[in-house]
């Protein structure tokens, strides 16, 4: 069956077996497109496709749309801790306005939104005790 993959505005067709991983697929797609297989997310239908099941799995039919996506990088759960304390602290180093709750920089001598005078500090988070 012929699957049309989208990918950056370019439209281009694999071919492909019910019966097939989608992992084979994502070789396929990312080789029409020039991407290796780990650097691409499919879509089908508003659902990512997980490399181990097939494609008739989730009913995908002849001349059906994939959509296909570059992988992001980030998330933040591979920071170090001196990176997150760091990022924190620039976080939590504010200015509060008295009057519209907008956050200010630690500088600021006016509010940002309302252009009030009225600013406090943050406040420090409230840590529970684990028990």
């Amino acid at each position: 069956m012929k699957i049309v993959v989208r990918f950056c505005g370019k439209t281009s067709f694999v071919q492909a077996d019910p019966s097939e991983p989608i992992l084979s697929l994502k070789g396929l797609a990312g080789n029409a497109c020039g991407l290796s297989s780990s650097m691409v997310v499919l879509q089908h239908n508003s659902r990512i496709l997980e490399d181990s099941n097939t494609v008739a799995s989730y009913g995908i039919r002849n001349l059906d749309t994939i959509t296909m996506y570059p992988r992001l990088l980030g998330g933040g759960g591979n920071m170090s801790e001196n990176d997150g304390a760091m990022a924190m602290k620039e976080k939590n180093d504010c200015l509060i306005c008295r009057r519209c709750y907008a956050r200010s920089g630690k500088s600021a001598q006016k509010c940002r939104k309302c252009d009030s005078k009225d600013l406090r500090p943050k406040k420090p988070l409230k840590t529970m005790k684990k028990k």
